[in-house]
């Protein structure tokens, strides 16, 4: 079946539909809209972001079999290379690259790259609290100008702070 001026669209004796334009699902009322790719237990719900010959370009999907939302990058190849993977049996996520936070450009020696946020405050790169997101535990960040602080609490009190510029470095019962 041929709808359209030009073949728009192509639905073959197979199922398999064409479309040779843009799709638009909804309008501009408040109505909520779902898209649902469902497949049979164990099978791939696959969006595909590509150029050319198929080849290049990124891919989005939920793999049945793994049970994981995956993004691929394709570059010249078919299968793609998993970037960044959800897991569905717990809260876990997985970068398969160099990740680069807050402006910084991921470095290919560095798994993770990280620019400080300014140069005086105890967490303006990293901060790692307790397990139950009261109290730091670690911080580390800039000292003045391109040098390092590193501090360690214990019950949200300093107990360890070191320092790059000169500042007096202290350890604490």
């Amino acid at each position: 079946v041929v709808i359209g001026y030009g073949e728009t669209l192509n639905i073959s004796n197979t199922g398999v539909s064409t479309f040779a334009g843009d799709v638009t699902i909804g309008g501009t009322s408040s109505e909520h809209r779902t898209l649902t790719l469902q497949t049979n237990s164990e099978k791939n719900s696959v969006i595909n972001l590509k150029e050319g010959g198929a080849t290049y370009g990124f891919s989005i999907g939920y793999y049945g079999v793994a049970n994981d939302f995956i993004i691929k990058r394709h570059d010249n190849a078919t299968n793609g290379t998993d970037v960044f993977t959800l897991y569905r049996e717990n809260n876990h996520a997985k970068f398969a690259g160099n990740l680069g936070i807050s402006g910084a450009a991921a470095d290919s020696s560095k798994a993770l790259r990280i620019i400080s946020q300014s140069v005086s405050s105890q967490s303006s790169a990293i901060e790692v609290m307790d397990n139950s997101d009261t109290n730091a535990i670690i911080r580390m960040g800039e000292r003045a100008t391109d040098g390092a602080r590193l501090h360690m609490f214990d019950g949200g009190t300093e107990k360890i702070a070191f320092y790059t510029d000169g500042t007096d470095n202290h350890i604490s019962a």
